[in-house]
């Protein structure tokens, strides 16, 4: 119980948040909330997930869709979640948060389908000081189902999948 109060580097911060430690520290700069030296206490810890809007895992409790493909199970399954949790038009998400806790073949994988998704404007993808943010476009809801229920892809991600 007494570890838990006590400072923690950047490397175990970066542990309890589930980011790259790279991340911390570009969110200590961003923040203006970083500790000198550089020991983390719980709270400061907790003020950078708060300020980077890091959300704990989705996946554990998402049941992928039938699909005989299965990058398309993890797209289709990735979009529902953007709608599902309210992710659209002004509201955003870190993008990271989508593929947080899955393994790296898939979150590589995941960021490449949700870039082709925003290269095609079916996802707004913006830069802000707290990290890269996604949302689906409203206007783009419609093709958003559509991809969710497997019954459209676009031609980004059919050139994905055939890789």
């Amino acid at each position: 119980m007494l570890d838990e109060l006590r400072p923690m580097g950047l490397s175990a911060a970066a542990r309890s948040l589930g980011v790259d430690l790279f991340e911390v520290v570009r969110l200590l700069v961003a923040s203006e909330t970083g500790p000198d030296p550089l020991r983390l206490t719980p709270e400061h810890v907790e003020q950078l997930r708060v300020f980077g809007g890091i959300e704990r895992p989705w996946w554990p409790d998402v049941e992928l869709p039938e699909d005989e493909h299965p990058l398309r199970q993890r797209v289709r399954a990735a979009v529902q979640q953007l709608l599902d949790r309210g992710y659209v038009g002004a509201v955003t998400t870190r993008m990271d948060n989508v593929w947080r806790g899955l393994p790296t073949d898939d979150q590589v994988f995941l960021q490449t389908a949700l870039t082709a998704l925003g290269e095609e404007g079916v996802l707004a993808i913006t830069a802000t000081p707290a990290g890269m943010q996604v949302a689906v476009v409203e206007e783009r809801v419609d093709v958003a189902r559509a991809i969710a229920d497997g019954r459209h892809d676009t031609p980004g991600l059919t050139a994905l999948y055939q890789e």
